[in-house]
């Protein structure tokens, strides 16, 4: 699969030792390597596609955790695990947050 360009931002994540970046993009995320020697290996991918083209909010990350959220057609939220073998959904909600990436603090999430 080729990325698109259109992107709500990028997330960094730590997986097993292993530095990585999450991006969600037009039509989902993708988890890449950063760390020496791996630079740039796709380590995960998960379809994420709205309407209109239109993932705004970023994705936000607790160590090998990555919440995306979008409205549009989806109307979720989704808590997914990165592992150096792919993204596995954990759970999905009927929550939105439109416009800003979602904040983890402590065991909390909050998003407008």
């Amino acid at each position: 699969m080729v990325a698109n360009v259109c992107s709500s931002g990028q997330a960094y994540c730590l997986l097993q030792s292993a530095n990585s970046r999450c991006n969600l993009h037009l039509n989902g995320l993708l988890g890449a390597r950063t760390d020496v020697g791996h630079e740039g290996e796709t380590i995960a991918e998960y379809p994420w596609p709205t309407d209109y083209a239109n993932n705004i909010a970023g994705p936000s990350t607790r160590e090998n955790h990555v919440l995306i959220t979008s409205g549009y057609n989806l109307n979720q939220v989704a808590r997914l695990r990165i592992t150096l073998r792919g993204a596995e959904k954990v759970w999905e909600q009927g929550h939105v947050s439109l416009i800003c990436r979602p904040v983890i603090h402590g065991d909390k999430i909050y998003w407008s």
